[in-house]
């Protein structure tokens, strides 16, 4: 499994960045882009809902402070909705008490990051999780593609069977 994770190559993912203040966005943009991954942005929670059903990033970057809805019930909504429920959320907010960060992974983040955040730190956690959410993806494709072989073969095999019984 590590070689796989080591092997996927996160350059042109998506990733969609949830903030309401513009400039953080253009930050996060700036650094992110600067690894060859694209984004998108949105300044509420309810645009993160909306975006990332229509766009299908391979990860969200979100705050939790924004208006409309905040980044727990986006990130509830996300995980309830079958389209985006595997998409990785990590939180990127001021919110440094430990019960704001049980209620992030409550909600279904898979990480929690501090602001003001190191670049290097935050970049090194972007492409874990975009390693990880593309070997997910793989898995399953894997899975999809066994399953239909042994259904292949089980209807192969009972085609044969009724063809002796005739």
């Amino acid at each position: 499994m590590n070689s796989l994770v080591n092997n996927l190559n996160v350059c042109n993912s998506l990733i969609l960045i949830a903030d309401d203040n513009a400039i953080e966005q253009q930050i996060l943009t700036r650094i992110i882009k600067s690894e060859g991954i694209n984004t998108i942005s949105c300044s509420n929670g309810a645009q993160v809902v909306t975006l990332a059903k229509e766009k299908l990033p391979d990860l969200i970057l979100m705050d939790i402070m924004m208006p409309h809805m905040n980044g727990y019930e986006a990130c509830k909504k996300l995980k309830q909705c079958l389209q985006t429920t595997d998409i990785p959320v990590i939180f990127l907010t001021s919110k440094m008490e430990i019960e704001d960060k049980h209620k992030g992974f409550e909600a279904g983040g898979v990480d929690y990051v501090i602001k003001p955040f190191d670049r290097t730190e935050l970049t090194m956690r972007i492409k874990t999780h975009l390693k990880l959410k593309k070997a997910m993806d793989k898995l399953s494709s894997y899975n999809k593609w066994l399953e239909n072989m042994i259904n292949t073969e089980i209807t192969s095999d009972n085609l044969k069977e009724f063809q002796e019984i005739e």
